[in-house]
């Protein structure tokens, strides 16, 4: 009974293995086609039935990036410029907003004072406002301040929508 329970257990296995590289396909089959069809032309594209050998074409990546043919055209993009401020916004509003939380998070755990109870509800309720509630408010203040459409602007939101996050989860 040994042997057969092993044998059993190892085909199990295999079975199981299986089953998972199937799914693993199955799922990551779009993103490969994503992948494959970015490389394409328009014409290999759209083509009927779908071409599998085709010659790569770089011209899309060339538009967005602004590279190549494409560094002067009206079609460049300039996806460079939107993802330094991406990285720059999210990662200093990230690290200020966890400074900030971590600060305040450290006080409200160490220490006992009147309203700590209702401080940290209105923590919490932050989170539950829609940031499209207070969008327009956002906008009028910032337009005021000259902070409109700068990254100072979009690091302040930042910060002011997750310090209260920060701050729950650093009590």
């Amino acid at each position: 009974m040994t042997a057969r329970r092993a044998k059993r257990a190892v085909l199990t296995r295999w079975v199981m293995f299986g089953l998972l590289v199937v799914y693993t396909i199955y799922n990551l089959g779009p993103i490969l086609w994503l992948m494959i069809s970015s490389l394409k032309s328009r014409a290999d594209l759209f083509a009927m039935p779908p071409t599998l050998v085709f010659t790569p074409d770089f011209s899309g990546y060339q538009s967005v990036f602004g590279l190549g043919a494409a560094r002067d055209s009206a079609s460049s993009i300039g996806v460079f410029d939107s993802l330094i401020t991406s990285i720059l916004v999210s990662t200093v509003g990230t690290v200020v907003a966890v400074g900030l939380g971590t600060l305040a998070g450290y006080v409200c755990s160490r220490f006992e004072f009147r309203g700590k109870g209702d401080f940290m509800f209105f923590v919490l309720s932050t989170r539950m406002l829609p940031p499209v509630a207070v969008l327009v408010f956002y906008h009028m203040m910032f337009a005021k301040l000259g902070l409109a459409d700068t990254r100072l602007g979009l690091i302040l939101i930042a910060v002011f929508v997750n310090v209260g996050l920060a701050t729950w989860i650093m009590k």
